[in-house]
């Protein structure tokens, strides 16, 4: 057996669990060894199966293209001359899931693919980025350039 000796803990004398005299100047606890190591190894267990949970929700993506959505095409500013402009949309979502930044390429792709197919309900088919994104968010414009 582990024999630890461990200061009295107030909150249990004043619940009146144990005794608060000066003479009794410790608590002593007593376990077996193997339930300590195996509390060791389960907490271990607990942090990596966290870890890998925490790691597989960077490779999810969460917005699937649309039917409409996958005919937008994104295109750069110069690549609209002659296209009528139909309007802008902002596309945003969460960047940080349970306190954990998500992967910017992944954020990046989702902001485009969410708004490739609002474009497409917006009667669109091509979008150009036109800010930065900016805690999840980003504006594009949409344009329609084909006939």
């Amino acid at each position: 057996n582990f024999v630890f000796d461990l200061p009295p803990d107030p909150a249990l004398c004043i619940l009146g669990r144990t005794s608060c005299n000066q003479a009794d100047s410790h608590m002593t606890i007593s376990t077996f060894p193997h339930r300590f190591f195996l509390t060791i190894a389960l907490a271990i267990a607990l942090a990596i199966a966290l870890a890998f949970a925490l790691a597989s929700l960077q490779a999810c993506t969460w917005v699937k293209p649309t039917e409409g959505g996958e005919k937008v095409v994104v295109s750069q500013a110069q690549g609209i001359n002659n296209c009528e402009r139909k309007g802008a949309l902002e596309s945003a979502l969460k960047s940080r899931v349970a306190g954990v930044e998500r992967n910017a390429a992944k954020v990046a792709g989702e902001l485009e693919t969410l708004a490739r197919n609002e474009a497409a309900r917006m009667g669109g088919d091509t979008i150009v980025a036109e800010t930065a994104i900016v805690d999840g968010t980003q504006t594009f414009g949409v344009y329609r350039c084909r006939p």
